[in-house]
């Protein structure tokens, strides 16, 4: 019994005179730059960390700056333009407290984001 793994738009991936040796296409060709060009180049180079990646609305939890992990609801991000940081804005409503919270986030690595500061801005 033999196998091929099939993707549609691409030719076989199993040679007819090696029925046995597996060969994959090679994505980079021009032949796939219309199927997958653009999410080749967006992968291309280290990332800017221009957005934590939460919508408004998303549900949270985050750390206060006492250390209580506290639940809230994404109201924006605004990103500095000089320093690279991304401030995202959440609104806490629980029995410790509520009000608006503007949570500090900036890049520890080429790849990650952490958050350096949660500040109370509004009751």
């Amino acid at each position: 019994m033999s196998r091929y793994f099939s993707i549609p738009g691409l030719p076989p991936s199993q040679p007819e005179d090696k029925p046995r040796r597996l060969v994959l296409p090679d994505i980079h060709s021009e032949a796939h730059e219309a199927q997958l060009g653009e999410w080749l180049k967006s992968r291309e180079g280290t990332p800017s960390h221009q957005t934590v990646g939460l919508d408004p609305g998303d549900k949270v939890h985050f750390r206060d700056a006492t250390g209580t992990d506290r639940p809230a609801i994404v109201i924006g991000e605004e990103r500095d333009q000089h320093s690279g940081a991304v401030d995202l804005l959440v609104r806490a409503s629980d029995p410790t407290g509520s009000g608006t919270y503007k949570l500090r986030f900036e890049g520890d690595t080429d790849r990650s984001m952490k958050s350096t500061r949660a500040k109370r801005i509004y009751e």
